[in-house]
This record gives structure tokens, sequence and C-alpha cells, in this order.
């Protein structure tokens, strides 16, 4: 993964417990002295130690560190680095689901070792669809939902998500449904 991702757990830990834990969280996952460069690839691997040793100098499981960096990548770097990026994509919550397959194609113009999951959008009606997820990489499904409340905070709009096919039982993808509510700007989103 990008460094960009882990200066973003780094961002989220600061922000939610202080500096000294993000030291802490470092030294337990062997890295007290790393400094990450946010356009230079780290292997997958250390990125996941970050995770696991935050979820246990936090004190909370692993999934809850992962949605909560989910909503910190949307709000705490999507949002400043990328919002221009992100409204050209959607107008609003459903429409930018809508264009997600496409998203990151953009982002692989950017970035050109990135390697990026996949979305696909099924089922889809005027405040619900599912969005099928598949990725080489393992455990993110968590970080999805979290980027999912996320992109319903950055929009304005009340979201639910529950999962409705795991990776772990078809061996290709998760699948979620997603329902939001209406805005009430008087822009329908559908």
């Amino acid at each position: 993964m990008y460094g960009m991702v882990n200066k973003a757990i780094e961002g989220m830990v600061i922000e939610k417990c202080g500096k000294m834990t993000w030291q802490k969280i470092l030294m337990a996952a062997g890295m007290e002295d790393e400094i990450f460069i946010s356009n230079q690839a780290y292997p997958d691997e250390l990125t996941y130690n970050l995770v696991a040793s935050a979820s246990k100098t936090m004190g909370e499981p692993v999934e809850k560190v992962l949605e909560d960096f989910g909503n910190y990548w949307v709000m705490g770097v999507a949002r400043i680095e990328y919002a221009d990026l992100m409204t050209r994509h959607g107008l609003g919550f459903g429409e930018f689901l809508d264009h997600l397959p496409n998203f990151h194609s953009r982002l692989e113009m950017i970035f050109p070792n990135f390697k990026p999951p996949t979305f696909r959008v099924r089922e889809r009606a005027s405040h619900s669809l599912k969005l099928q997820y598949a990725t080489h990489r393992e455990g993110l499904s968590q970080f999805v939902v979290g980027i999912l409340y996320g992109l319903g905070e950055f929009y304005h709009t009340k979201v639910t998500i529950s999962r409705t096919c795991r990776r772990e039982d078809n061996g290709e993808y998760d699948e979620y449904l997603v329902e939001w509510e209406p805005p009430n700007c008087g822009y329908d989103d559908r």
C-alpha cells in the first residue's frame, strides 16, 4: 500500500488518542523510527501490522479500527486531498456510488503501481443498492464499511449498511446492502 495509507492511520490515531499512543503503536509494530512517504509503495504486511498494533494498543477490535479508519480516510484525507475528484463523481451519495466503479481508474492514473479494489453496483433502487467489493487484499471489509459511512457523512446523508455476502463464503467478493435517506436539501440523490 502507498505511504499515504500509513500516514492516514497515523493521523487517525493522533487525532483520536494523541502522539504518545502513535509512538506506542510504532514501537509495538517494530517501526519506532518509521516516517512514511505518501507516494512510496510499502508492503501490505506493514500496514496490516500497524492496524494490528493499533488494535492492541488502543484496546479495540481490528474491525473497529478498520471501520474508524475507513471513515477517517474519507473525512480526514479524501475530503481534503480529493474533494474535487469526489464531487466530479457524484453530486450526492447515491450518484457517487453509481460512479464508484470508475473512481479508482482515475486514481490509477495518479498512482501507477496502485492495485485498486473493484466495485460493482447491483440492484439499484431510488435510495438503495447492493455493492459488490472485490480485492486481492484480505480482511478489509470493515474498512469498506467505514468508507461508506464516511461517504454518507461527506454527502450529509444518513446511511445504513449491512453485509449480505462474505468473500469467505463465495471466494470472490463481499456484498453490502447500502440504504440511504433522501437528503432534505431539495436535491433528490437517486
